[in-house]
């Protein structure tokens, strides 16, 4: 593997970790009611878009599925510290 390549490794790992990281601070602002631009009345799918789009202003360049599952993560395992 050339030096190139794995840098690029290096930064796809700190790009995903940091993805994750902003999931889990997301899930801890929704879940503490401290999201203004949530509205937790107006049903579960909506909720999630307004996560989703949240997540990818935050940290964009990822596919919906990748931010789908970083916001998955962060509710299935909120008493988990992402951080190194």
């Amino acid at each position: 593997m050339t030096g190139q390549a794995r840098q690029s490794r290096r930064s796809l790992a700190k790009n995903r970790d940091n993805l994750n990281r902003s999931a889990y601070a997301i899930v801890k602002l929704y879940q503490a009611g401290s999201l203004p631009d949530v509205n937790t009345h107006q049903g579960w799918p909506l909720m999630w878009k307004d996560l989703n789009k949240i997540l990818r202003n935050r940290c964009p360049g990822f596919s919906d599925l990748e931010y789908g599952i970083a916001l998955n993560m962060g509710f299935d395992h909120p008493k988990e510290d992402p951080s190194p």
